[in-house]
């Protein structure tokens, strides 16, 4: 199996996942849900990954809660970040909103 093969040391996480056919399916029992945005939404509130860890630490405290991931290439389709009632910015390499960590995650190894 595929997944098995990148699980790498997280074998027992596939063993154990829940297998779903939608994602509403998977969050049926779950509280609060988080998912993974690459920009501002009008319908959900969107924080970065640093503050909407104390969000989702008081939320953990009334029930499930649950992060969404989309895949690299999409991220989540409307239908999935409508389950949500947090949308998370997770930056990635060359993508920060700090000016001087773009300068630097751009650096391509040439002098000057």
């Amino acid at each position: 199996d595929e997944a098995h093969k990148f699980a790498v040391h997280a074998d027992w996480l596939l063993r154990d996942a829940m297998r779903c056919a939608t994602c509403a399916e998977a969050l049926a029992d779950v509280t609060f849900v988080a998912a993974t945005t690459a920009r501002q939404r009008e319908n959900l509130p969107v924080l970065s990954a640093r503050q909407a860890t104390e969000v989702l630490r008081e939320a953990a405290t009334r029930g499930k809660i649950a992060v969404v991931f989309g895949n690299e290439a999409t991220g989540l389709t409307n239908d999935e970040l409508n389950l949500a009632n947090l949308g998370v910015m997770i930056p990635t390499a060359g993508h920060s909103s700090n000016p001087r960590l773009q300068k630097r995650d751009n650096y391509t190894g040439g002098s000057g």
